[in-house]
């Protein structure tokens, strides 16, 4: 979360230009969520590929055979990028509510 707090505040003066220059609420939250949103998915598939294999050692040392649904794995990347979407969203939208006279007396 300090994070993205962090990155969205080093970003003021950029996104104040891009909004003078007629960007969207819309295109500056797309602008901060792209990056979280490929980190997550970088992020699960090379834990998705490390977790399925140590499930399937763990699971054959049992008796009787389960098998892993794809659920499993698919809700977790669901849930995973809906908060962090639902974050960023929120903070790109606080940050697109800033005035871009205001933000660029400030710097």
């Amino acid at each position: 979360m300090k994070t993205l707090i962090y990155a969205t505040r080093q970003r003021v003066r950029e996104i104040s230009i891009r909004k003078v220059h007629g960007a969207t609420r819309g295109q500056i939250i797309w602008l901060l969520n792209k990056p979280f949103c490929l980190y997550a998915a970088i992020a699960y598939v090379v834990t998705m590929h490390i977790t399925w294999w140590f499930m399937q050692r763990w699971l054959e040392q049992f008796a009787y055979r389960a098998s892993l649904p794809a659920g499993i794995f698919i809700y977790p990347l669901l849930i995973i990028w809906g908060v962090s979407a639902l974050i960023v969203c929120f903070q790109g939208w606080m940050l697109s509510r800033v005035k871009p006279v205001e933000a660029m007396k400030n710097e």
